[in-house]
């Protein structure tokens, strides 16, 4: 997440960015935006934690693989100050999360994993585009440019993971998670800073968290998918804990929704300025695979980008609307809402939904990117899959879990 958006620490994905690195309202109580380059602006804690790590032969700092968490692991249990601070802050949760409200969180998450999963890449995502010095590092590593659709996957497999019941408890496997792509982020920081660049700061750190989240309920309010306030709080409490194993600083992780609303605006004035060239070729690209893969015409999908981010962000990135397929859209939504409102009545439907989602992603998420399989049929394969798996257990698909 963040400067390069959600990246899993896998061999692939941090050789392929150490590789490319290699070779070449303003009213609101949050601080105004930073001036000064990444190394002192950004996570502190996780770049003096990257910093210990060796950079001899083999070591995941030389050559981009292996498992940099591991490694800070080890250098804390053999006393290393720097790790050893990093990890507490990382793997431990903040006096201020509320289990029961974080547990909420991931399970509504699940039940509206499809509208969540196309917002977030086709709104969240592209309000990210939005933020030229953001848009310029993604460009850089050119996998959102030559491998659109992994890069996707990538995203969504940790969106998903952290979802999961118990992910984000301290130290399981969500938050382990998102403290590897944390730690790649920084070696990426640390590997920049050392050549004199400026790379990201904590306001674009802040900006990309609240795509993720108050973006994201922004996008499915506007699929007609209205949250309770009890829902919204829970959805935006499980982001503030991500930001926070994320190594955003405090005073941009506000307790509420709508705090972080308010904080979203003055982070969108301030940082979706100047060229938006790198912006501009992300969003075609992500609109061209997502089209692509789900069998659906291009122009539908480019109207209903400008539909979640708006106009004036869609005239800036180049995303036209079709007048024919915004109307469908709103009939769309309209059904979408009375759906959404028909699970929240019915805890059996929840639990369906729930259990229906977490089988989509499962499906679509661990799909071979090079099959070219349209979305469509993978969901097709992971309702059946729920449906089998249920019946074989002698369960009811609907209570199932």
């Amino acid at each position: 997440m963040h400067a390069l958006a959600i990246e899993r620490d896998s061999g692939d994905a941090a050789g392929s960015t150490a590789a490319n690195l290699r070779d070449s309202d303003r009213t609101s109580p949050w601080p105004a935006r930073h001036a000064a380059p990444v190394s002192s602006a950004a996570d502190p804690l996780a770049e003096g934690a990257v910093e210990a790590v060796p950079r001899g032969e083999g070591s995941p700092m030389a050559d981009g693989h292996g498992d940099l968490l591991a490694a800070v692991e080890a250098l804390a249990e053999r006393g290393d100050e720097p790790c050893r601070a990093f990890l507490a802050h990382a793997l431990e949760h903040p006096s201020w999360v509320d289990t029961a409200r974080l547990e909420e969180g991931q399970r509504l998450g699940l039940a509206l994993a499809v509208p969540t999963g196309a917002v977030l890449l086709l709104g969240g995502l592209v309000e990210v585009y939005g933020v030229a010095p953001i848009a310029d590092a993604l460009g850089s590593t050119r996998r959102l440019h030559d491998q659109t659709w992994r890069r996707i996957l990538e995203t969504g497999r940790l969106v998903r993971d952290v979802h999961l019941r118990g992910a984000m408890a301290p130290g399981a496997d969500g938050l382990r998670a998102i403290v590897r792509v944390r730690l790649l982020h920084a070696m990426i920081r640390v590997r920049l800073a050392h050549r004199g660049h400026d790379v990201i700061t904590q306001e674009q750190m802040a900006f990309t968290l609240c795509a993720h989240s108050h973006v994201v309920r922004r996008c499915l309010s506007r699929l007609g998918i209205r949250l309770t306030a009890r829902e919204a709080r829970a959805h935006q409490h499980l982001w503030r804990l991500i930001g926070h194993a994320m190594g955003v600083r405090p005073e941009f992780l506000p307790d509420s929704p709508e705090q972080e609303t308010r904080l979203y605006r003055r982070l969108r004035l301030e940082l979706c300025t100047g060229a938006a060239g790198a912006g501009r070729v992300l969003t075609a690209r992500t609109i061209e695979t997502v089209a692509r893969r789900s069998r659906l015409p291009r122009a539908l999908v480019s109207t209903l980008v400008h539909h979640l981010v708006g106009a004036q962000l869609a005239d800036r990135l180049a995303v036209r609307r079709t007048t024919s397929y915004a109307a469908l859209l709103s009939v769309g939504s309209a059904l979408l809402g009375g759906a959404n409102r028909m699970r929240r009545a019915s805890s059996r439907l929840d639990a369906l939904c729930m259990r229906g989602g977490r089988g989509f992603a499962n499906v679509v998420l661990e799909t071979d990117p090079g099959r070219g399989d349209p979305i469509a049929a993978a969901a097709a394969r992971g309702a059946l899959a729920m449906l089998s798996d249920a019946r074989r257990r002698g369960l009811d698909p609907c209570t199932a879990r």
